[in-house]
């Protein structure tokens, strides 16, 4: 499952800077989030920390102890269903993503502004109990990150030749940068998705150009046994329109890189026999109709799965249409067992800005009024899913803005944001929920999810 996060690559050098402003749907100020946005700063840089306690992470958020924050002040609506446990509150701190590694779970976190101060954070999988891991001092954020065994990578952006992938190799304890290299020909690249693989390879992809990031943009993709050493190959080129790498996706052994910018919706998919496929999904949703009337802006993706034999890949975007921008989603769906044929169908009820999978059906959050996301956020819905298509809405929190999760079986939810109202960044939240029923139970078994 991959999640995004927020102000992506705003603080990358300088000709990645102009790589993002080029871009139609690029994030704007932090207070302005576009419809759609989804929460993914990228990030990590240099660490040489040994673990600390909690109280120390929570004393730098202005708080000295670590008791539970007070019940949610909006209990779910399907009795034991859905029941929400005590939260976690982390300080002020903006968390830009997590993950499940082993036994644990990983979040990618920064304090501050001048200067900025990535920290990776650790707990149980109950995610009740938080631990500072490492902690960095350049002025970087943290956000895409992907585990194999004991490598972990997170994407760091404040190097002047582009995004840096960094590597650690005693469970997130300490850091170093490794170099990945520009493909031949090329003299810029961006790396901006990371995800481990099936057979425990790393994959990467992101944005590389033979001269500046003024012209001739390439999807590129880098393969790593090790996160140590890294091989490339460009798989796509897209002219003046920057493409951008969104998710990263494995079926039956093979990756399959999302990207997306501009008019542009791109599926690359890896063949057995070496080399890469390009499916263009935008003709796709629109050959099917599965957009809503007027155009799209501000593709983002949200996620994937592979469920019921399908591969499922989810994106939110903004409809522009009679001077008005409304929010709708879409979902993109091909068999995973062969078969080439994508297919697209509009999310009918609360589009999911992140989404996981659990027990054979599909947990996700929205927001509540998605017509608002100009605006300061007002609380979060959590929605379910068995097709990926319908989905339903299943609680509904108005004091805390949700926007990443992780499922851990069996039928526990890990989620993370901040407080609604707390100032910025914000106060920095954990809630997990215990689901008692299957995602099909929970909707109802409504026919098609």
């Amino acid at each position: 499952m991959t999640n995004l996060t927020e102000d992506q690559l705003t603080r990358a050098g300088h000709d990645v800077r102009r790589a993002v402003a080029a871009l139609p749907d690029a994030a704007p100020p932090r207070r302005r989030r576009p419809v759609g946005a989804l929460a993914v700063a990228a990030a990590a840089a240099l660490v040489v920390v040994t673990a600390v306690a909690v109280p120390a992470l929570l004393r730098n958020g202005g708080r000295d102890d670590l008791a539970p924050a007070a019940p949610p002040a909006s209990p779910p609506p399907l009795g034991n269903g859905l029941v929400a446990g005590p939260d976690v509150e982390l300080g002020s701190l903006r968390l830009n993503s997590l993950a499940i590694t082993g036994d644990r779970i990983v979040a990618m976190a920064s304090r501050g502004f001048d200067p900025i101060v990535p920290q990776v954070l650790t707990a149980g999988l109950d995610g009740r109990e938080w631990t500072v891991a490492a902690e960095a001092f350049g002025p970087d954020d943290l956000g895409p990150q992907a585990t194999a065994g004991d490598i972990h990578l997170a994407i760091g952006a404040s190097g002047g030749d582009g995004t840096t992938v960094y590597r650690s190799a005693d469970r997130g304890a300490t850091w170093a940068p490794v170099a990945v290299p520009v493909p031949a020909g090329h003299t810029q690249h961006v790396v901006q998705q990371v995800a481990g693989l099936d057979g425990g390879d790393f994959l990467a992809a992101g944005i590389s150009t033979p001269t500046s990031f003024d012209e001739a943009f390439h999807t590129a993709v880098w393969r790593s046994t090790d996160g140590q050493t890294w091989e490339v190959a460009v798989v796509g080129a897209h002219g003046v329109e920057p493409v951008h790498a969104r998710g990263i996706a494995t079926v039956e052994g093979r990756a399959v890189v999302f990207a997306a910018g501009g008019t542009r919706i791109v599926a690359y998919e890896e063949q057995p026999e070496g080399g890469w496929a390009e499916h263009d999904l935008a003709s796709v949703i629109a050959s099917q109709g599965a957009e809503s009337e007027g155009q799209m802006v501000n593709v983002t993706f949200v996620g994937s799965a592979t469920v019921g034999g399908y591969l499922h890949a989810w994106w939110s975007h903004a409809t522009l249409g009679g001077g008005e921008i409304s929010p709708a989603a879409h979902s993109v769906t091909r068999r995973s067992a062969g078969g080439e044929r994508w297919e697209a169908k509009a999310v009918v009820g609360p589009a999911p800005m992140a989404v996981a999978e659990i027990d054979g059906g599909m947990i996700g959050l929205a927001p509540v009024d998605p017509a608002e996301r100009y605006a300061e956020p007002t609380g979060v819905l959590v929605v379910g899913s068995v097709a990926g298509v319908r989905w339903h809405e299943l609680a509904r929190y108005d004091d805390v803005w949700l926007r990443h999760l992780v499922a851990v079986e069996p039928g526990r939810i890990v989620a993370a944001g901040t407080v609604v109202g707390s100032g910025e960044p914000g106060t920095a939240i954990v809630r997990p929920l215990e689901v008692t029923g299957t995602v099909s139970e929970l909707i109802g078994g409504e026919p098609g999810g």
